[in-house]
C-alpha cells in the first residue's frame, strides 16, 4: 500500500539536519547575544542571570546531543548514501557537503555520550562533569574578566607616549577621567566626583590612563615608546587571574634571571614561591588534578 511505502522509503536529508537546525536556531541565537554581552559589557546583574540560564543551555545542549532517535535518523541516511552509487553520490560539491554534514554532527554526537544507556550510572556522571565543566569555565571567564578591569596603569610623563597616535592618547585620556568618575563613586565622594565628570580631557597633555581592554592594550604594545610601560602592560595582561600579579610576575621574572646567574656562578639560591591570591588555579587543578 502507499502507507506502507512511505513508512519503509529511505529518510532524506532534508528532514533530518535542516529541521534540527531549525529547532536549535532560537536558542542559539538568544545564547549566542547573552554570551557576546557577557563578554564584552559584563555587569554583576547580567553574570547572575548567565550563571542562573548556562546549566539550562547546557541540558538542551545534551538532549540533542544524546539523543537515540537523531542518531539512528542520521546513521540511517549515511548507510543509505554508503549503499547507493559511490560516484553519484559525491559528484556535486552540495552532496559532499551534505556528507561531511552528516558525518560531523555523528561524531559530535558521539563524543557528546549518545552511546552511554540511557539513566545509567555512565550517563549520569558524563551529565555531571558537563555541567560541571561549563560551570568552571564560565568561573575562569569571570576571573579573567575581573583581572582585565582591575589593571589600570596611568602614565603622566608626556616622553612615555612621545609619536602615539592620537587617537590612542584621546582613548587614554578618557580612560583617565571614566577612572577618576569611578574611584569617587566607589569613595562615595560626590564633590569629587562633580569634579571629575567636569574635568576637561587633554588628550595631548594627558594624563593617560592604559587598560588591559582590547584597543587599549594593542595600542600600547605597538605605539608606547617607553618599554618599561610596554613591560608592565604586557606582564598585567599576562597574568590575569593567574597565581601571580604583574608586580610578583616581574620580581618572580628578575629573580630567575638572578638564579641563572647565580648558577652560572655555581652559587645557591633559595627559591621562593609567591602567594596564590584569586585566581583560576584551583579551577585548573579541579579541571586536570596534578
Amino acid at each position: 500500500s502507499s502507507s506502507s511505502s512511505s513508512s519503509s522509503s529511505p529518510i532524506s536529508y532534508d528532514e533530518v539536519l535542516p529541521a534540527l537546525e531549525k529547532m536549535q536556531h532560537p536558542l542559539g541565537y538568544a545564547w549566542s547575544i547573552a554570551s557576546h554581552l557577557n563578554g564584552v559589557k559584563n555587569t554583576d546583574e547580567l553574570r547572575k542571570e548567565y550563571e542562573a540560564n548556562q546549566p539550562k543551555v547546557v541540558q538542551a545542549s545534551m538532549k540533542f546531543g544524546q539523543s537515540k532517535v537523531l542518531y539512528d535518523a542520521l546513521s540511517s541516511l549515511r548507510t543509505s548514501w554508503e549503499t547507493a552509487d559511490e560516484e553519484a553520490a559525491t559528484s556535486s560539491f552540495l552532496a559532499a557537503q551534505r556528507r561531511r554534514a552528516v558525518s560531523n554532527t555523528l561524531r559530535s554526537m558521539t563524543l557528546q555520550g549518545v552511546g552511554l544507556p540511557v539513566g545509567s550510572p555512565e550517563q549520569v556522571r558524563f551529565n555531571e562533569i558537563k555541567l560541571r565543566f561549563a560551570e568552571l569555565s564560565t568561573a575562569f571567564s569571570n576571573n579573567v574578566l575581573d583581572a582585565t578591569k582591575a589593571f589600570g596603569l596611568t602614565v603622566t610623563d608626556p616622553s612615555d607616549v612621545e609619536d602615539v597616535p592620537e587617537s590612542a592618547l584621546a582613548m587614554w585620556a578618557e580612560a583617565h577621567k571614566r577612572f577618576l568618575v569611578k574611584e569617587a563613586e566607589t569613595e562615595g565622594d560626590e564633590e569629587k566626583k562633580t569634579e571629575a565628570e567636569g574635568m576637561e580631557v587633554d588628550a595631548a597633555k594627558g594624563p593617560w590612563r592604559i587598560t588591559l581592554d582590547g584597543p587599549s592594550y594593542i595600542a600600547a604594545m605597538q605605539h608606547m615608546p617607553n618599554r618599561d610601560v610596554r613591560k608592565k602592560v604586557y606582564l598585567g595582561y599576562l597574568t590575569r587571574a593567574s597565581e601571580f600579579t604583574a608586580s610578583e610576575a616581574e620580581a618572580k621574572a628578575e629573580a630567575e634571571a638572578e638564579a641563572e646567574a647565580a648558577d652560572n656562578k655555581g652559587e645557591e639560591t633559595k627559591e621562593e614561591k609567591a602567594p596564590i591570591g584569586k585566581n583560576n588555579v584551583l579551577i585548573i587543578e579541579e579541571i586536570a588534578p596534578p
